[in-house]
């Protein structure tokens, strides 16, 4: 009766969350302790049930965040009357005066504000080398990949609270659009939440062998590998009416030569491999009626006769 809620967002760590307080179990002391025995025994899978459930309870969403691309809200939050505060790595929401009989379910707004966000269609195109050796596509009985567009939002959380994980709906002029997973974004921090699959914008891929150095390579235990040099072309037309903001993203494997004005990341894990890996991310904007064509050349190391 009239007491201030507090719901949690970040990563709690409650480890024993799944064994009862023994000053409320129902056991004997000696079925306690050997309770405990057991537990201590199959110590991953506590610690697995203690995670689910902690997982379970920071994803139950008082409020589902809800996008609406026709309509300005108002921040309901002031300095007078913080909606939460930070405490270590977790975000603590206040809901003050909640009143529940017992049974009773309640669903509360925890904010309504109205974000900057930009239409954007995202590409995530697929890397045709994998395990650092093989070609994945082009081989036999091996399917093409799938190239897939989305209508997607990008918005800076101004919120002022950080935005949990949880189900995101977005609308416009009232009508439901898409729904889709909103990872957890700080306070300042970039969202990104699909709309749609969009059809009229279409994607398609290819590799061109240019070079092949055979035997280039000898590692002991693994065998020989060539060095090849391969042309990559990534091909998007859009058949809309209007014109797009496109942001095309490419894992790459092997020696970067050419990248065509992408921003490039290189990923600092496996150096050992024989091929370094990183990603390739475009942004462009596209007219109706018009394809973009993006070109990048790498070197990189397969086995022999792949």
């Amino acid at each position: 009766h009239d007491i201030e809620a507090r719901l949690v967002t970040g990563f709690p760590n409650v480890f024993f969350l799944p064994v009862p307080d023994p000053l409320l179990a129902s056991a004997s002391v000696d079925e306690y302790i050997r309770s405990l025995g057991m537990a201590d025994a199959s110590g991953d899978a506590r610690r697995n049930l203690g995670l689910n459930i902690g997982g379970q309870m920071m994803a139950q969403n008082a409020a589902m965040p809800r996008y609406d691309t026709g309509g300005d809200f108002e921040q309901a939050m002031s300095h007078d009357n913080p909606a939460g505060f930070a405490e270590g790595d977790l975000f603590f929401y206040r809901q003050p005066h909640v009143s529940l009989n017992k049974g009773d379910r309640a669903y509360y707004v925890l904010a309504d504000a109205s974000p900057e966000y930009k239409e954007i269609y995202t590409w995530e195109s697929a890397d045709s080398i994998t395990n650092d050796s093989v070609y994945e596509y082009g081989r036999a009985n091996q399917p093409d990949p799938v190239e897939e567009i989305w209508h997607s939002l990008q918005f800076k959380n101004t919120v002022g609270l950080p935005l949990t994980t949880g189900p995101a709906t977005t609308f416009k002029a009232g009508e439901l659009m898409g729904q889709d997973m909103l990872k957890y974004t700080s306070i300042g921090g970039e969202a990104l939440v699909k709309i749609t699959k969009a059809l009229d914008v279409h994607a398609e891929s290819a590799d061109e062998e240019t070079d092949r150095k055979r035997v280039a390579l000898q590692v002991p235990g693994a065998g020989a590998f060539d060095l090849v040099t391969l042309q990559t072309v990534l091909k998007v037309t859009n058949t809309k009416k209007e014109a797009i903001h496109l942001k095309v993203t490419r894992p790459y494997t092997g020696e970067l030569l050419e990248s065509d004005g992408a921003t490039v990341t290189k990923n600092v894990k496996g150096l050992r491999r024989i091929n370094p890996t990183g990603k390739l991310v475009w942004e462009r904007d596209l007219e109706p009626g018009k394809t973009l064509t993006l070109t990048y050349t790498s070197k990189v190391y397969v086995r022999s006769g792949g």
